[in-house]
């Protein structure tokens, strides 16, 4: 039977929270209310202390991501070529998808009310 590991130790942390050791004390080990030491050279963190740290962390320093037109405009792809005139072609074939598809359904609503 194998079971998950409860602590993480200091070295293993950053890692654990998906950043650097300078970002983790920075950011996330200030949030940790309790570290375990059992000697000079163990200390580890208790998961859940972890999984705390790493919400408290997100819900202050995340924000949504709305992509506006011209931040779409600005993209590029993985040749390194502006990708404005493909972003300007998709936004207009979904706009006119969605204005077609609302006068079908206009349309198949007139024919159902004669």
């Amino acid at each position: 039977m194998i079971l998950p590991q409860r602590l993480v130790r200091k070295r293993d942390a950053p890692a654990y929270c998906g950043m650097d050791k300078s970002l983790f004390d920075k950011h996330i080990r200030p949030l940790i209310e309790t570290e375990i030491c059992a000697g000079p050279k163990f200390v580890a963190f208790d998961i859940y202390d972890l999984n705390a740290a790493i919400d408290t962390f997100k819900e202050t320093h995340s924000k949504e991501w709305k992509i506006t037109t011209e931040e779409k405009q600005c993209q590029r792809d993985p040749k390194g070529y502006s990708t404005t005139k493909k972003t300007k072609n998709i936004v207009s074939i979904q706009k006119s998808m969605v204005s077609d598809s609302d006068n079908i359904y206009e349309h198949a609503l007139s024919k159902k009310r004669k």
